[in-house]
């Protein structure tokens, strides 16, 4: 996933910092997948998905009802960013946070058929795993890469 996609400006350089990891611990490695690199593969394999993706708005959304602060985040962008030049300047991707995209019919058709086609061309892409130690930080581009972790047992 990403974090905080459902906010104007999610952060860009993200550090995450190892404080504990007992080595009796199984499971838990940090992944993370190139999602700029997947973004350019599906503009090669299918031109019209690459475009629904980078034309037509997503929708993010947070909502949290408990606590002192209850809060209702949501946010509408293209999946891909271009900058002036057509290059791929940023890409979102958390469906944790997904709400319903709120296009018309045939945009909306549009839309998901691009979606499915990447969301299986993320599952497939290769992942960078390792093992973070104690006192070990990782900084990476929170609009290019997704991170999360292997399951503990």
């Amino acid at each position: 996933h990403m974090d905080l996609v459902y906010f104007e400006s999610p952060p860009g350089i993200q550090l995450l910092h190892c404080v504990a990891f007992g080595e009796d611990v199984v499971g838990g490695e940090s992944v993370f997948v190139d999602l700029m690199a997947v973004a350019e593969e599906l503009r090669v394999r299918d031109p019209e998905c690459f475009a629904a993706l980078s034309e037509l708005p997503g929708s993010w959304q947070k909502i949290r009802h408990e606590g002192e602060h209850p809060a209702h985040f949501t946010y509408q962008r293209p999946v891909i960013k271009l900058n002036n030049k057509a290059e791929i300047s940023s890409v979102t991707w958390a469906p944790p946070f997904e709400s319903p995209v709120q296009l018309s019919l045939e945009n909306t058709e549009r839309w998901y058929r691009g979606y499915t086609l990447m969301a299986r061309m993320v599952e497939d892409a290769p992942r960078h795993r390792f093992r973070l130690k104690p006192g070990d930080i990782v900084a990476f581009n929170n609009r290019r890469m997704l991170h999360g972790r292997e399951a503990f047992s």
